[in-house]
């Protein structure tokens, strides 16, 4: 054996190039407690009397990453010998307080276990199988998979056996700040010059799942808003409150928190947007709820919106500040809203939300907010907003087509300003009333009505020339009235 030569192994980022091979190391700890085996490859401790013994080596990996590695102890362990291999650490020096993840070969059961440390204290959070390593010598390949959602996986394969064995699976996670991997071996004066370790391997678990969590970005002030609330839920819906990336980045959701803010200006009811790192693309929506099965049964939902199932706190009937903060702890939205900002006309605000008109005007300008509209269900959550302000700031309603035959008569609007009641009447061209298509109903910026003309065809006398009559406020509270010409072919 000869004194271990410090060859570079490599910085490992979290976009790097993980694979490792044991011809290059650059460690960092006890170095001259350890030696190489200059014709296996293999980390000997070499230590002198009994003690504990580290090795560290920078590395930036917890998610979405596989950790293998080979050890040889040439005893049983026990409670005084054995050996923690780090996964990933906050600090370099494994034998003081640490943020980490670790696998423990070894101990008083004899098996291989993954951990959770918090500073001095661990926690077990998977349990190998007792007495796996209850052995006179342990040869033992170890792998850990740990998912872009928290998913842990730990499997062995003594090198006695062919393939892996199923140690556990969890799901667990604890944001810690990663710097290093690392080796950790707690011996007594006779094992200390027992342990062996070999073909340390760092890899990416999913390529896809990497190329969607680079380059993030933690938020700064109104790139992420608040953009649509419903705050009193009826009994086919839910509360919830959704977020508009109005920035040209991909933001990370982990960086951001929801809360309330109390009457004494501190805030209460905090939930991340995301536990696990993901992005929140430009022009993306992303809603969070207490369930969003109940909400999407009860509301359209659209598919390229994100929707996060948290503990939402309780949004009050009448009012409350919502606050969107970085782990900054700087404010990148706010939002006082009131029940009073809701439509006159609205008298039952149950399962009617509130949206915001304009993403670049001011947040807390009442006059960028207006109840979402009747056909749209008065709620759009994940979906543009029905009283988003148009492209087209011209007021517009016409049909799909001015021929219908036993199928669905479709007219379209679109206006300057949303929020207009409006009344829709179907007629012959007689003057007699055939169909109230709506009444008093509550419109948005853009949006359609529907009627299948088969569904009241006891109404409809004969094919001909029928009259649709709208008669909506507009944007200055004036009374606008239009009609329009129809053909029912009715076969």
């Amino acid at each position: 054996m000869k004194k271990i030569v410090w060859f570079i192994m490599g910085f490992l980022t979290s976009t790097g190039c993980y694979s490792q091979n044991m011809d290059e190391f650059d460690w960092e700890g006890n170095r001259n407690d350890f030696d190489i085996d200059l014709n296996t490859g293999q980390i000997r401790l070499f230590a002198s009397g009994a003690g504990k013994s580290f090795l560290t080596m920078q590395s930036g990996r917890l998610l979405n990453t596989v950790w293998s590695f080979r050890i040889r102890l040439l005893f049983n362990p026990s409670s005084g010998n054995y050996a923690d291999v780090y996964l990933c650490s906050d600090t370099g020096d494994l034998t003081a307080g640490a943020n980490a993840y670790f696998v423990r070969i070894g101990y008083t059961d004899d098996n291989i276990s993954l951990y959770r440390r918090k500073g001095t204290g661990a926690v077990k959070i998977i349990t190998g199988k007792s007495k796996r390593i209850d052995l006179s010598q342990v040869d033992v390949e170890i792998k850990v998979e740990c998912s872009s959602a928290g998913e842990w996986t730990l499997s062995s394969r003594l090198n006695t056996e062919q393939s892996f064995f199923d140690e556990g699976q969890v799901i667990d996670y604890n944001e810690i700040h990663v710097k290093y991997f690392g080796l950790l071996c707690v011996y007594t004066a006779t094992r200390n010059k027992s342990f062996y370790f070999n073909d340390i391997r760092i890899s990416v678990l999913n390529e896809d799942d990497e190329i969607e969590t680079a380059d993030l970005f933690m938020p700064s002030s109104k790139e992420v808003i608040i953009n649509e609330v419903l705050f009193n839920a009826d009994d086919k819906t839910c509360e919830y409150v959704e977020f508009y990336n109005r920035s040209d980045k991909k933001i990370n959701l982990s960086r951001l928190t929801f809360a309330l803010r109390k009457q004494d200006g501190s805030l209460t009811g905090k939930c991340n947007l995301s536990i696990f790192p993901k992005a929140l693309y430009p022009r993306q929506f992303i809603v969070l709820t207490k369930d969003k099965e109940k909400l999407c049964a009860g509301l359209n939902c659209c598919d390229a919106a994100l929707y996060e199932n948290v503990a939402l706190p309780a949004l009050n009937n009448a009012g409350a500040d919502l606050v969107l903060i970085n782990r900054e702890n700087e404010i990148i939205d706010e939002f006082c809203y009131s029940e009073k900002m809701h439509q006159e006309m609205i008298f039952n605000k149950k399962g009617i939300s509130l949206e915001r008109i304009d993403p670049d005007a001011d947040t807390q300008n009442p006059e960028n907010w207006q109840t979402a509209s009747f056909d749209a269900g008065y709620g759009t959550p994940g979906c543009k907003n029905s009283q988003a302000d148009p492209e087209n700031n011209r007021d517009d309603i016409w049909l799909d087509s001015d021929v219908v035959s036993n199928g669905d008569l479709v007219m379209n609007y679109r206006f300057k300003k949303g929020g207009q009641p409006a009344d829709i009447f179907i007629y012959d061209v007689n003057g007699k009333l055939i169909k109230r298509l709506a009444n008093n109903v509550l419109l948005g910026t853009s949006g359609r009505f529907e009627w299948n003309i088969r569904s009241d065809l006891s109404m409809i006398d004969k094919s001909g020339m029928y009259i649709i009559y709208v008669e909506y406020r507009d944007a200055y509270g004036s009374i606008r009235r239009k009609k329009l010409a129809v053909v029912l072919n009715i076969n």
